[in-house]
């Protein structure tokens, strides 16, 4: 049995299944899919994603990091259900251009004009969705192994302030971190934190997503530009971490790596 591991694969399900052939996942059905997190948005396949995670999930083969898009999935249906629809509509909400709204629509199964007109109609239907109902409580800060750590953005840590420089500190009980915390984990660059200012899980390595792995190839490795066209998008290995964002987005391509467990 194998493990396999995916990032911020939002709704992009060809490419998914692609990265996922390609490594040997179907090989075995006992292998297992870990996702660390952002399994929806700006992909146009979020009902084919969901339906794939979905039989996983009921085969018992499914891990599901809870990453910054899954918080946003939740904004934005609290945010219609308050009311907000006009902003999203106007495209003025990060909602729409990160295109949250546009995947509670297709979950919805309703069009976007009908999901405009009748916002307690999208929310409602949303609500009743295998994925807000059985995928998303399933979700899980992090997972842990003997060998590694899988977690969206990185683990949660302490910070201290000395001249009006930030001083990023490993934090030994991040198990027990609260919502708040994990909150601004999420959103942290890994490479970064690991990287840069060192704080990392000793004897472990931390799989990570939610920033583009050509981050670390652009300024940790120094071998290429973040964005550019020589952008390197292949995982990032260093010292304690394996970053695996390879910005599908934008570059329309998923990274899958096998860890034996």
């Amino acid at each position: 049995m194998a493990l396999f591991a995916v990032s911020d694969i939002h709704g992009y399900y060809d490419e998914t299944i692609k990265a996922l052939s390609e490594a040997g996942f179907f090989d075995s059905d006992e292998n297992n899919l870990i996702v660390v997190g952002d399994a929806l948005d700006r992909g146009s396949q979020p009902n084919e994603m969901i339906d794939f995670l979905l039989g996983l999930h009921h085969d018992g083969r499914l891990i599901y990091i809870y990453g910054n898009h899954e918080e946003l999935f939740y904004d934005c249906l609290q945010e219609i259900a308050a009311g907000g629809i006009g902003m999203i509509a106007s495209g003025m909400s990060h909602h729409y251009h990160n295109r949250t709204f546009h995947t509670l629509v297709a979950i919805s199964g309703m069009s976007l004009n009908e999901a405009l007109l009748y916002p307690e109609e999208l929310v409602s239907r949303v609500k009743e969705s295998d994925y807000y109902k059985i995928l998303l409580p399933a979700t899980v800060d992090y997972y842990e192994t003997e060998k590694y750590i899988f977690c969206h953005g990185w683990l949660p840590l302490d910070i201290e302030i000395e001249d009006r420089i930030a001083n990023f500190i490993y934090r030994p009980d991040w198990r027990e971190a609260d919502e708040t915390e994990w909150h601004k984990a999420r959103w942290r660059n890994g490479m970064e934190m690991c990287c840069m200012h060192g704080v990392r899980e000793a004897g472990k390595t931390v799989v990570c997503g939610h920033w583009n792995c050509s981050w670390g190839h652009a300024h940790v490795d120094g071998i290429c530009s973040e964005r550019g066209k020589d952008a390197i998008t292949t995982p990032f290995y260093a010292d304690g971490i394996i970053a695996i964002d390879a910005c599908t987005a934008r570059w329309e391509k998923v990274n899958c790596i096998k860890i034996e467990i």
